[in-house]
């Protein structure tokens, strides 16, 4: 589960941040800022480096760049932003489309693409519900368990490589920060679908 509530919470780090970027100029893909620089601009973008979105950003990326350094060396067969996609699936088996897009916040379009890559690659099937033939439900395959498996022991590498950077008491610290901010946030800005996932 803890997993899986990762994945969530970097859905949402990715959305808000990215969301704002964007409209800064932001190339996500090359990681750099496209907003050419202007007279008076500068005290503004070190004014915008004090800000919780440019740091939510940043560990995203950080966090991001480590996990597809990993999924690249175990050779997982699909994109970063497709995982959030599979794990829901395989947490929560038989669940459909609308579901999935209302848990990790992204258009049912978006989803159902994925889920298309996803079904292309042998890792989930799509079915009628036995129960009402009107809805579709996802699961995961033996082969997509598999993969879904073998991330989740990446995930967990990728964050004790991140935590190895700091002490034992450090760690604690900083994750119990991140975890008061990201329940105060949550009063404001989370869907309550998600906030029931959690």
């Amino acid at each position: 589960m803890a997993e899986f509530i990762w994945l969530i919470h970097q859905q949402y780090i990715s959305f808000a941040a990215e969301n704002f970027w964007i409209k800064m100029g932001w190339d996500n893909k090359n990681r750099e800022c496209s907003v050419e620089a202007e007279e008076g601009f500068d005290p503004f973008l070190d004014g915008i480096k004090g800000t919780l979105f440019f740091q939510m950003h940043r560990i995203n990326l950080i966090m991001f760049r480590l996990a597809n350094k990993h999924l690249t060396a175990a050779a997982i067969p699909i994109k970063s932003e497709q995982i959030p996609v599979l794990i829901c699936i395989y947490k929560g088996n038989k669940r459909s489309q609308q579901e999935v897009a209302n848990m990790l916040h992204r258009d049912k379009s978006s989803i159902q693409r994925t889920v298309i890559v996803l079904q292309k690659k042998g890792l989930i099937t799509v079915h009628p519900d036995k129960k009402d033939k009107r809805r579709n439900v996802l699961e995961t395959t033996k082969k997509g368990k598999t993969i879904a498996t073998k991330i989740a022991s990446i995930i967990r590498d990728v964050e004790a490589e991140i935590i190895e950077v700091f002490d034992a008491e450090e760690a604690l610290n900083n994750i119990q920060s991140l975890k008061n901010i990201a329940d105060n946030l949550e009063q404001i800005g989370m869907p309550q679908a998600a906030l029931s996932a959690s």
